[in-house]
C-alpha cells in the first residue's frame, strides 16, 4: 500500500500500490489503477470552525438521502449511500461514504462496475487518519503527489519556454550538457534573474535531466511540517514501506533546492552542480 497525505496535512490514508493520483476538479483527489481499471476513488474534505461539524454533515446526509445508513468501518462512523447509472450500455454504481472527526468532514465516492467488491474502499477508510492542519506535524516522505508533479512540470516548462524564446533552442530535444549551457548562458547574461523562485525552478530542471540519465532515482513528496515539496529518492519506492519517517530516510534523499542554492551561492556553474548531483548518493 502507498500512503497519501493531503495538501496542508488535513488527513492521510493508504491506497493500493497499483493506483496513482490523477487530476480532477479543484478540491477533489482522484485515484485509480491506470493499467487495469477496477474503480475510481474521489476524495474531498471540508473544514469548519464548529467542533461538531463532522457529525452535523453526517446527520444531514442521512436526512437528505433515503437509502443512506450508518455504517462502522474500522474505528470510523460513516454514512453510506449508493447510486446506480448506465454509461455506454454498461452498468455502474457509485458508493458514497461520509465520515469525519470534530471540525473536519471527509467525502469518499467510489465508482465501479456493478457486481464488483468494495473491500478496497473499506481498507482505505480503515487506514484513515485525521491530522491537524493548524499545526502540521508530519515529517515523512511519500509517493509523489499530483501537487508536486504540477510543480515539477511548471518548472520544466518554464525552462523550455525561456530557452526557446531567448536562444531559439529546445532543451527537451538536445543533450543535457548543451541544455545546461543554454540555461547557464541566460543566467550569466541576466536573462534569467538569479532569485529564489528561479533557483527553485532550476533545481527541479536539473533533477528532470538527472532522472533521464540515472536508474534507481525517482521523485517523491517531502512532507515536513508546513513544507511540502518534490525531492529525489535514491532507490525504488516499490521496494520500501508506504512511507518513510524523515529521520529514517535522509541518506536516500536529495533536497534539490537546498543543494542547488548552496552550490550557486558558492559560484558553481549549473554543469558543475549537475555533475555533483549525478554522484550525490555515492558522495553521501
Amino acid at each position: 500500500m502507498k500512503k497519501y497525505i493531503s495538501p496542508s496535512s488535513w488527513f492521510s490514508f493508504e491506497y493500493p500500490d497499483t493506483w496513482n493520483e490523477f487530476e480532477d476538479e479543484e478540491g477533489t483527489f482522484l485515484f485509480y489503477n491506470p493499467d487495469l481499471w477496477n474503480g475510481s476513488l474521489r476524495v474531498s474534505a471540508s473544514l469548519d470552525i464548529s467542533p461538531n461539524f463532522a457529525n452535523k454533515i453526517m446527520r444531514e446526509e442521512l436526512q437528505q438521502y433515503a437509502n443512506a445508513s450508518f455504517v462502522k468501518i474500522g474505528r470510523w462512523d460513516c454514512v453510506y449511500s449508493q447510486e446506480s447509472f448506465k454509461e455506454n450500455e454498461l452498468d455502474y454504481i457509485t458508493h458514497f461514504f461520509v465520515t469525519g472527526k470534530g471540525n473536519m468532514a471527509l467525502f469518499f465516492s467510489f465508482t465501479q462496475s456493478v457486481g464488483e467488491r468494495i473491500d478496497v474502499v473499506h481498507k482505505i477508510i480503515e487506514s484513515l487518519l485525521f491530522l491537524n492542519p493548524e499545526r502540521p506535524s508530519c515529517h515523512e516522505v511519500i509517493p509523489l503527489r499530483l501537487m508536486e508533479i504540477m510543480v515539477v512540470n511548471e518548472a520544466y516548462q518554464w525552462g523550455v519556454k525561456k530557452v526557446k524564446e531567448l536562444l531559439k533552442k529546445d532543451i527537451a530535444s538536445i543533450p543535457v550538457d548543451k541544455s545546461l549551457a543554454c540555461l547557464q548562458e541566460l543566467l550569466d547574461k541576466g536573462k534569467i534573474a538569479d532569485n529564489m523562485e528561479n533557483r527553485k525552478r532550476l533545481s527541479l530542471i536539473l533533477c528532470c535531466f538527472l532522472l533521464g540519465e540515472v536508474d534507481g532515482v525517482e521523485w517523491v513528496s517531502l512532507i515536513d511540517g508546513s513544507l511540502e515539496v518534490p525531492i529525489l529518492f535514491w532507490g525504488h519506492r516499490a521496494d520500501y514501506p508506504a512511507t518513510f519517517l524523515l529521520k529514517d530516510a535522509d541518506e536516500y534523499l536529495l533536497r534539490p533546492y537546498e543543494f542547488v542554492t548552496q552550490q550557486m551561492t558558492e559560484g558553481r556553474t549549473l554543469m558543475y552542480i549537475y555533475n555533483l548531483m549525478l554522484n550525490y548518493h555515492t558522495l553521501k
